[in-house]
């Protein structure tokens, strides 16, 4: 396995774990479904040694980290605003996971993405996880006690309080991967603009 796989799979599995002790599913499911995409161009070609462009995994690697280094400090510094920060991280993770899985099948299929529509590829793969989050506060607030229907509100703040959280990992994964697909339409178009290097099928 080259080593910038590794370093991936290794990040991770890492995220997974501490997902798990937090018991942070969002994170969880997200972290499997990027083992199985960093894991794709081996089993497609039965050599251990393929893999995504060392730039596309360079990428993939920034959120993760930051995201490690914002979980370790919210331990000890109990940061206010540490779930929006969360999500508009995890939308960097998602658009990293989305370029994958377009690049691999660009290589892999008869689909021909261009570099702007691999960017949007990425960029809907990521709203589209972010109901993940839609559905899991959902299931939070319902466990928890928090009103979720018309009949059991109280008062109009109530309601707007209620709204606010259900729309939160929306608006900040919309906010947030608009940026992300800007800064990586003027990467991808100042290192590839045809994407040929970022197709997996070469030794790294």
């Amino acid at each position: 396995m080259n080593r910038y796989s590794l370093v991936l799979l290794i990040l991770y599995a890492v995220i997974a774990a501490m997902s798990v002790w937090k018991s942070d599913w969002n994170w969880l499911i997200v972290m499997v479904i990027g083992i199985a995409v960093v894991c794709a161009p081996m089993r497609a070609t039965g050599d251990r040694n393929t893999g995504y462009d060392q730039r596309l995994m360079g990428i993939a690697v920034i959120p993760l980290v930051a995201f490690i280094v914002l979980f370790t400090a919210n331990l000890f510094l109990d940061i206010q605003y540490y779930y929006p920060a969360s999500i508009a991280i995890q939308a960097g993770t998602n658009m990293a996971l989305g370029m994958m899985i377009a690049v691999i099948m660009n290589a892999r299929t008869e689909v021909s993405l261009s570099r702007r529509w691999t960017v949007m590829f990425a960029l809907t793969f990521a709203t589209g996880m972010s109901m993940v989050n839609a559905f899991s506060t959902v299931y939070w607030m319902s466990i928890t006690g928090f009103p979720l229907h018309n009949d059991d509100f109280t008062n109009t703040l109530e309601n707007n309080v209620v709204n606010m959280m259900l729309m939160l990992p929306m608006a900040v994964t919309t906010f947030a991967t608009i940026v992300y697909a800007v800064v990586l339409n003027r990467y991808l178009k100042r290192v590839d603009p045809l994407l040929s290097r970022f197709c997996p099928g070469g030794r790294t």
